[in-house]
Parts: structure tokens; sequence; C-alpha cells
């Protein structure tokens, strides 16, 4: 009798035990498997010279304006680059070659560039070895732009890389396509108009004397009547008067897929420990459960 009751209460411990254990291993593996699934954007973009607001980069109208594109990975393994830039087309102008990439870098153009008036849009990678994907700060090309027209005082014309920019990496927890880009530039430039031509005042030349005959006189020589010259004038300056130009409102171009690239050789070994811990203990608990049904 107390040897039956016993039993029963074995029986019901393990059953509770393993009630609790099932959801808790359960909830081990949904754990692991979320922290492993989101990437940590650690990838920064930056515009060389670099600029500001209050020190913004000069030009004059008709000058070039080159811009380095960089990219500083930080803790990522970067993949491919897809960059949107937008500018003001009424102060800036871009051609069909206004963007060079850096090829030794990114090898592979997935798309564009593609130029419309107030943006440039492309796609570049490093090609299906992931043993070169980018660790170190690197140039990811050169834009290239002409100045159009004077901007305002103290209100330079911006060029930016807008929020549709991605950037992919094939680090340890770096799933596709999670973005890693952490932070976007933003490049001042404040263009002069074009110098103002300066007149030089020249002088008005006057008559010049010339002799009258004069009647008969008792002296044998002419007399001279001189007439006094004009002093010279001055000719005002002309000065040309900037007109500023009203800024055009910039459309951002549609968002292109970028193709998927082949998943990222290098895994996190975490969540395999985990799970197998997990399995273990469920295994061990099921083996102790049947010996002790058995036995009763």
């Amino acid at each position: 009798m107390h040897s039956s009751n016993w039993k029963r209460l074995v029986l019901i411990g393990f059953i509770a035990i393993l009630l609790v254990a099932i959801p808790v291993a359960l909830y081990l593996v949904k754990q692991t498997t979320n922290t492993a699934s989101h990437a940590t954007p650690a990838t920064n973009l930056t515009f060389t010279p670099p600029s500001s607001n209050p020190a913004p980069i000069t030009a004059n109208v008709g000058d070039t304006v080159p811009l380095t594109l960089n990219i500083d990975p930080g803790t990522n393994l970067v993949t491919s680059v897809k960059v949107y830039i937008q500018y003001d087309p009424t102060k800036l102008s871009a051609s069909s070659t206004s963007f060079t990439v850096n090829n030794s870098a990114f090898p592979v153009t997935v798309d564009g560039p593609t130029y419309s008036p107030g943006s440039i849009s492309f796609s570049v990678s490093i090609g299906a070895d992931y043993t070169k994907a980018i660790q170190s700060p690197t140039s990811v090309g050169t834009l290239t732009f002409t100045a159009l027209a004077a901007t305002n005082p103290n209100t330079p014309t911006q060029v930016s890389v807008t929020t549709q920019s991605q950037v992919l990496s094939a680090g340890p927890n770096d799933q596709y396509p999670e973005n890693v880009l952490l932070s976007r530039p933003i490049a001042y430039i404040a263009v002069n108009g074009p110098a103002q031509p300066s007149l030089t005042p020249t002088g008005v030349p006057g008559p010049t004397a010339t002799p009258i005959p004069g009647q008969p006189t008792n002296t044998p020589t002419p007399t001279l009547e001189a007439t006094p010259t004009s002093t010279p004038a001055a000719t005002p300056v002309a000065i040309a008067t900037p007109t500023t130009a009203v800024v055009a409102v910039i459309a951002n171009p549609t968002d292109t897929p970028v193709p998927p690239l082949p998943s990222a050789t290098i895994a996190a070994t975490g969540s395999t420990d985990i799970t197998f811990g997990a399995g273990a203990i469920l295994t061990v608990l099921s083996v102790i459960g049947g010996v002790i049904f058995f036995v009763l």
C-alpha cells in the first residue's frame, strides 16, 4: 500500500517537472533564434571633403564639385551597397558620367547608375566571393557635379543620401535583407556668382585750336585763338544683379530591389549549443518517465 502511494507520488512529480521543463526549453530555443536573426547596424556612409552648414564647400558658377562617397563598415561585413543621392537641380547639374565606382572594392555593378533631374541612384556589390567583404573604411566611388547658379547667402545647397539607401552584410548575425546602414551623409555646397566686370573711365578729347585768319593789321603774323579743352568725363560702371533661382521640388526615385545575394557561409554557434542542450534535457526526462512507467 505504501509502495503504491510512493510510486504514484513519484510519477506525479515527474509529470510536473516535465510540464515545466518543456515550455522552458521551447522558450530558450525561441530566444536564441530571435537573437541570431537580428543584425546590428554599424555601417556609416560619409562624403569627402567634409562640410557643414556653417562651413560649406565653396565653388563658383561653372566650377566642377567632386564628392567622394566613403563607407565605414564598423563591425559589419559589407557585401553590397545601394545608394540614392538627392540634390537641387537648379543649383547643381550631373551628367551621365557623374558617378565613377571604385571597381577594386566593388567589382560588380548590380544596377545603374541612373540619372534624373535632382537624383542619382546605383547599386554595387563585392560579387560572390564573401572573403572580399568590406571590413575597413573604403571608397564606394566619386560623384562630380557642375555648379549652375549662385546660392543664397548663408544657405548652401545640399547633396544627401536618402532613406531608401541600403547596405547588406554577411556577418554571423546579419540576415538578408536586413539593412545595416547606421548613418547617411549630407554635403553642403555654397555657390558664388560669376565675377562682376569693372569698367575704366576714359577721357573725352576736346577740339583742337585752329588759327583764325585776321584782318590786315600792322603785324605780319596772324593771331591764334585758343579753344579750351573739356575735362575727362567718367563713364558709369555697369553692375550685374544676380537673380535667385526657384528651387524645384525633387521627387525621390522609385526604389529598385537588389537581387538577393548568396547566404553567408559564416554562422553563429550559440543557437546550436542551446538547442542541443534543450533537446538533451527533454530526451533524458522522457527516458526517466518511460522507466518509471514500466516500473509502475
